[in-house]
């Protein structure tokens, strides 16, 4: 508002000058035309919160987890949490990339009934490489990897 105005709205300070005031219609309310104003105050976006629901579709893979991970040798032992039928896991030097799998016969294995899974290295002289251990889903899409 300028200086000299006067007004029984309800006044605020403005964010990036707090010596400069604005007036705030009552509620969704809006100032009425031909009166002065900079901004009416009753646009969708400062009276629409939207609210969105976000719900996956299909088996309840996103519950699965790599619970533990342990090494004999120049084999992995997996075990998973949460596991469903069509799980797969990986050991790669690139986790997206499926053609850096280090496990022999160049692809991830299934899952097990029981939850687990042995991934044997098809190289020894991969020995001491980093490696990540990737949980697939059915599709062959990422959803957990070890850290």
């Amino acid at each position: 508002m300028r200086e000299t105005a006067t007004t029984d709205l309800p006044l605020m300070p403005w964010h990036w000058n707090p010596d400069v005031a604005i007036a705030s219609p009552p509620g969704v309310g809006c100032f009425k035309a031909g009166m002065e104003y900079a901004h009416g105050g009753i646009s969708l976006q400062e009276l629409v919160v939207p609210r969105v629901l976000v719900r996956a579709e299909g088996p309840e893979i996103a519950q699965a987890r790599l619970a533990d991970v342990k090494w004999v040798g120049l084999r992995c032992r997996v075990t998973i949490q949460g596991a469903v039928p069509g799980l797969r896991v990986d050991l790669r030097a690139r986790p997206a990339d499926p053609d850096s799998s280090k496990v022999e016969g160049g692809g991830a294995r299934e899952v097990s009934a029981d939850g687990t899974v042995s991934l044997p290295v098809s190289d020894p002289g991969d020995e001491g490489a980093a490696g990540v251990v990737v949980l697939l889903s059915p599709e062959g899409r990422v959803i957990h990897l070890s850290v």
